[in-house]
């Protein structure tokens, strides 16, 4: 149904090139491989003669940038290359700036704290480097590669620094910027704030997550041969590929049905969104619960359902395909005892079910005291400080590590996740799914009940919960997209909805109005 490309953890990476290397291509040839394609991509952007400066670390990154640092000298570039120096340097490393002296590389060599440099390589201290760095045009960046997991230090960490204060510097990152950590996309003190990052083999899933995915700039996966066959834990989305067909004697009742449990006196607009995005993903009906002084629902299409209590919304509730609840709920007790209520029912009879916003919080209080949850048939829908609640840390710690936070939610209440914000994760059942579609101005109140109300309407028409819950992000994102392109920012969790069915046909490119099986 979706179309996923892989994107790779370190691990993955280390057990991919080892798996390569042990089926018998050399490792010195992935990275002549690395390299040429990382040439290509240069020489396409830029004419012979430009001056490029290669900045290389002592590892296998370094590596990739020596073999680029040759190409482009053999080409007719004004180049030069400066190798930072290290406690060691890797085998094929050596192996590669034997080559560039050999091709009459210019290869200077950085060390401030008086570490041995290779023979060969003639010194320059820092003024020089920046003297360097400033006359270049370009400069490539395969100074760390995905191994980095703290701030950089020494004569790395000092390159690096120069290179911040460089201005107007079109900086290309083999792999992953330096200073960005590849799994959870932390960026250290210093980092490299690239143009764009050629990543090898298989996008890097930190490279998704703020403030990696600012500091690689534009991304380009570049595949060199590595045997991936194992597979990767997560998936970035690329769009969807397949979606169940419409009959054309379909009636509401093949659509299913969604029942929005929520609202306050405060807070009735979160309901009424969820309810109006769920019929504008494609809920054959949507119910919505209205308690005595609630605010009725502007949307003739709306079914509303009248009631004080979880006993006067318990049968309908059943009799529905999907419960959504939470949105705009409160937190006072009767909130609450309607969260215990439901809870019940999605335990009792499996029922698919997205739990959000307020009901979120309600079950954090409920973590707190020792009850614990199984929940296989729910999706739930935290943003990061009510995911911070869930896990008992701070907002901060989310944020650290997303996906490690995303596996940690599904985990604690058996259940599919959805962590909400920049580069959405979601994960269930040893699977996990980021999304890349958005931008800042969703960033308003309302959106969150948007998606609700679009993931129920997936549920109630029987898609699987992680399938669903990253469709429903992916479109509720494409929207946001092509509103912002159309009307600019700031947007309104309203133009979210309107814009839905902007989003369908661009996405599936229908040439007719349905999709129809006849």
């Amino acid at each position: 149904m979706l179309a996923l490309s892989p994107i790779a953890s370190v691990a993955e990476m280390v057990g991919f090139d080892r798996a390569t290397i042990d089926s018998g291509v050399p490792s010195l040839e992935l990275m002549e491989r690395a390299g040429k394609g990382v040439y290509q991509h240069i020489k396409r952007m830029l004419k012979g003669k430009t001056r490029c400066l290669i900045l290389c670390g002592p590892g296998n990154n370094g590596g990739d940038g020596l073999v680029v640092a040759r190409l482009l000298k053999k080409s007719g570039f004004k180049v030069e290359a400066v190798l930072c120096s290290g406690r060691r340097y890797s085998e094929d490393n050596s192996a590669q700036l034997k080559k560039c002296l050999a091709a009459k590389v210019i290869v200077r060599g950085f060390s401030p704290e008086g570490q041995a440099l290779p023979t060969k390589v003639k010194k320059v201290s820092a003024q020089e480097l920046s003297e360097l760095i400033s006359s270049a045009k370009v400069v490539v960046d395969a100074l760390l590669g995905t191994g980095q997991c703290s701030a950089p230090t020494g004569s790395i960490g000092a390159a690096m620094s120069l290179l911040e204060r460089a201005k107007d510097k079109r900086i290309i990152s083999i792999d992953v910027p330096s200073g960005v950590n590849a799994d959870s996309g932390e960026c250290y003190a210093p980092h490299v704030n690239a143009a764009l990052t050629v990543t090898i083999q298989l996008s890097k899933r930190g490279l998704y997550q703020s403030p990696a995915c600012e500091a690689a700039g534009a991304l380009e996966v570049l595949p060199i041969g590595i045997d991936t066959s194992a597979g990767c834990e997560y998936g970035v989305i690329d769009g969807i590929k397949k979606w169940p067909v419409r009959r054309r004697a379909a009636h509401k009742g093949d659509f299913g049905s969604v029942f929005i449990l929520g609202g306050s006196i405060n807070m009735p607009g979160a309901p009424e969104l969820a309810a109006r995005a769920a019929l504008r993903a494609g809920a054959g009906l949507v119910f919505k619960s209205v308690k005595p002084g609630g605010s009725v629902s502007s949307w003739p299409e709306v079914i509303l359902h009248h009631g004080a209590s979880f006993s006067d919304f318990s049968q309908k509730i059943r009799d529905c395909s999907c419960l959504v609840f939470g949105p705009g709920l409160g937190l006072d007790r009767e909130a609450k005892a309607l969260v215990e209520e439901a809870l019940g029912v999605i335990s009792e009879i499996q029922m698919p079910s997205v739990i959000d916003a307020d009901a979120l919080t309600l079950i954090a209080e409920m973590l707190k005291v020792g009850r614990t949850f199984s929940l296989p048939s729910a999706v739930i829908t935290p943003h990061p400080g009510e995911a911070a609640r869930l896990l008992g840390v701070d907002t901060a710690a989310v944020q650290h590590d997303r996906y490690s936070a995303a596996r940690k939610l599904s985990e604690l209440l058996n259940c599919t996740a959805l962590l909400k914000g920049a580069g959405t994760v979601i994960y269930g059942r040893g699977r996990g799914i980021v999304n890349a579609s958005g931008n800042p101005y969703m960033a308003t109140a309302g959106s969150g009940d948007v998606l609700s109300g679009i993931l129920g309407a997936f549920l109630a028409q029987d898609l699987a919960g992680l399938y669903a819950a990253a469709a429903a992000a992916f479109l509720h994102g494409k929207a946001g997209d092509l509103a912002y392109h159309e009307i600019g920012g700031p947007l309104v969790a309203s133009d979210l909805i309107a814009y839905l069915p902007k989003a369908w046909q661009k996405e599936f490119r229908q040439r007719s109005a349905l999709n129809l099986v006849r």
